[in-house]
């Protein structure tokens, strides 16, 4: 057979690789070093901070002295530090949350506002006309002598016993034997039951120019002097003294009222004013911000269920804790109610004299680190409302004319001092804002620096980045590949001496 073409020539070798025979898929490309790389990036660093950063420039320019160096050397590390010193104070009273109170405005509106809630309350507060339906209701049908004359006295007590003045139960203590019917009597159910009604009261109402029914607007509440007939204006004939009560509508019984006397017309002039604290500052911890928004949940203070927080509620509901813990019972005449906790009976009233003195003293949360008072005492740590509504109130009384001892009457108007009211504000004193106009001037006087300079700062930084990693991915893609293809030594020595 012939074979027109030449025989490859095949060159002897002595290399032998030890796994076999290599196979080259691509031509080797010689990529720079990672030594190289970095070089190359550190001088790009150098170049940037040079054009950029003030005074380094003279640090890193070749031809400079040792002498020259030394010296920018000192001028740039104390504008450092003099720039982390003031950031550090100006960041520190950031964090101090140091609060203002500013005149807003001293012309808002007063239709902003809602118009107070008034509470009427008799001085005393047993309407003996239903004595009798008292008996029948609470005592049994055949009853000694000595339960009618312990229903009696205790009357007696609820008629003027507030829970300021609780030293009155001493008089009913003294009523030497109370049978057990009169004992399991609830004081709340009794008080409530003997309160006087709406029609009792009131003979007719104005608000607003128009005549209404007084007993539609006015509506039995508890308040800490009992059950009060709530809303705005007050005409009596029957009973010869009134407390009149101005406060929030959506706020317990305040401590503050009016004594209103028979046969008088008496003016009340209502200024309000506003403080709210900003909704900047809720970041803030309440006891450091001393407020609570309406809508916060707060662990620390108390508060009256389904109603906004107030600081009275706060300090009522502390007064119901004391009572619950002294005596393990609630009196629904002066609080909220409260289902798992029983009711005050008449048997619990020996407790609540033996603790009177603490129900009837306040203390501040630090009262006693300050001040030598080793009085017993109710601690009760309550802030105010971040939205509080203030009313203060002056009162103008005139007699009226013809009076007739016989038939008393009280007469009561009440009504806003001008169309307008003052607005305060709380707000920080250090704002984010003011942080960051303090922090961009202390850069400018100490640094030269701008908002544009950290753009070129972040700007060199992702760009570098982005060139090292597109020199990893390059290098690893143009790697070269080696693929080893397994054969035997002496099978492949013998194939090439063959030929």
């Amino acid at each position: 057979m012939h074979y027109p073409n030449e025989f490859a020539y095949f060159k002897r070798t002595n290399f032998n690789h030890p796994r076999g025979l290599q196979v080259f898929k691509d031509t080797p490309i010689h990529m720079p070093s990672t030594r190289q790389f970095e070089i190359r990036l550190t001088q790009r660093l150098l170049k940037f901070c040079q054009n950029t950063i003030h005074g380094v420039n003279h640090i890193w320019e070749p031809r400079t002295r040792p002498a020259v160096r030394v010296f920018w050397c000192l001028i740039v590390t104390a504008a450092l530090v003099g720039c982390i010193i003031l950031y550090n104070t100006v960041t520190q009273r950031h964090r101090e949350g140091i609060l203002v109170t500013v005149v807003e405005t001293s012309h808002l509106p007063i239709q902003t506002i809602h118009f107070p809630a008034v509470a009427v309350c008799p001085v005393y507060r047993i309407n003996w006309m239903r004595y009798k339906a008292a008996e029948e209701r609470f005592l049994p049908r055949y009853a000694a002598k000595e339960a009618n004359s312990a229903f009696y006295h205790l009357l007696m007590l609820l008629e003027r016993m507030t829970f300021t003045r609780l030293n009155l139960i001493a008089e009913f203590l003294e009523v030497k034997r109370v049978p057990r019917s009169v004992r399991n009597i609830e004081l709340s159910e009794v008080a409530k039951f003997m309160s006087l009604r709406c029609d009792a009261i009131f003979s007719w109402c104005i608000f607003d120019k128009t005549q209404m029914d007084c007993c539609k607007i006015f509506v039995p509440e508890i308040t800490s002097r009992g059950v009060c007939l709530v809303f705005n204006s007050v005409i009596s004939k029957e009973s010869s003294i009134k407390k009149l009560l101005i406060k929030e509508v959506d706020e317990w019984s305040d401590t503050l009222f009016h004594i209103i006397q028979k046969n008088t017309h008496n003016s009340f002039m209502v200024t309000p004013t506003i403080t709210e604290t900003a909704r900047s500052t809720r970041h803030l911890d309440p006891a450091k911000r001393k407020c609570v928004f309406s809508d916060e949940i707060s662990t620390k203070y108390d508060h009256i269920e389904g109603l906004e927080f107030k600081k009275i509620n706060c300090l009522i509901r502390c007064e119901q804790r004391y009572l619950i813990e002294a005596c393990n019972c609630t009196m629904s005449m002066f609080f909220p109610e409260i289902s798992s906790q029983p009711e005050c009976k008449v048997s619990d009233l020996r407790c609540i004299y033996e603790n009177w003195d603490i129900f009837t003293y306040l203390k501040e949360p630090l009262q006693d680190e300050y001040m030598n008072d080793t009085r017993r005492g109710m601690t009760c740590d309550c802030v105010d409302g971040c939205e509080s509504l203030l009313y203060l109130v002056e009162l103008n009384v005139i007699g009226l004319p013809n009076a007739n001892d016989s038939l008393p009457e009280i007469s009561a108007e009440i009504y806003f001092a001008k169309n307008t009211l003052t607005k305060y504000a709380a707000r920080l004193q250090y704002t984010y804002l003011d942080l960051i106009s303090n922090f961009g001037g202390i850069l400018t006087l100490f640094l030269g620096a701008s908002i544009l300079s950290f753009v070129e700062i972040g700007y060199a930084i992702v760009r570098e980045l982005f060139i090292f990693s597109l020199y990893k991915l390059t290098t690893r893609k143009k790697k070269r590949r080696i693929h080893v293809v397994k054969s035997n030594r002496r099978e492949n020595k013998k194939k090439i001496n063959t030929l």
